[in-house]
Parts: structure tokens; C-alpha cells; sequence
């Protein structure tokens, strides 16, 4: 593995924080170039370092037993109020 250097670690903590910041934002408040950024982010994950980018939830859904996100399109909306009970 290879050892990692102070802008390494700046850049994975600014991601641990959001892992949604652009390369723009992340190069600019590392003070580095765009291109210094994206050739760092593509060595970390090639080695494994970075291995995803996730989210964090709000600490009450993360005591949570159960989390779902359920997105419903329908062409009969008075069937959802039926779903709902079921559901329930």
C-alpha cells in the first residue's frame, strides 16, 4: 500500500466529511489544481483506499432496525390510500 501524504489524508477527510464535493470544491480548499485532485481521488481508489462514497444519516434513522425509501408512481392515486393502510 502506498503511504499517504498530508494532501492524501486532507482529501479523504474532506470526503469522510461529504463525499458529495466536487473535484472543483475539493481543489479549492486543498489550494491545489482540479487535475491534482482527480489523479489523487483515481490513485486512491485504484488502490483500494477509497473504496466508495456513501452518506451519512441522521443519527435517529441510524437506530433505526428498518430504513426504506419506496418511490410509488401510479395512474389510480386513490390506490395509494389503500397501500397505505396495508403498509401500515
Amino acid at each position: 500500500m502506498t503511504k499517504l501524504d498530508e494532501l492524501d489524508l486532507k482529501l479523504i477527510y474532506l470526503l469522510m466529511d461529504n463525499s458529495r464535493l466536487s473535484i472543483s470544491e475539493l481543489a479549492e480548499r486543498l489550494s491545489v489544481s482540479r487535475p491534482t485532485v482527480k489523479t489523487r481521488l483515481e490513485k486512491l481508489e485504484k488502490e483500494g483506499i477509497i473504496q466508495r462514497y456513501t452518506i451519512k444519516l441522521n443519527p435517529e434513522l441510524q437506530r433505526a432496525h428498518n430504513v426504506v425509501a419506496l418511490i410509488i408512481k401510479t395512474d389510480e392515486p386513490e390506490k395509494l390510500q389503500e397501500f397505505e393502510e396495508i403498509i401500515e
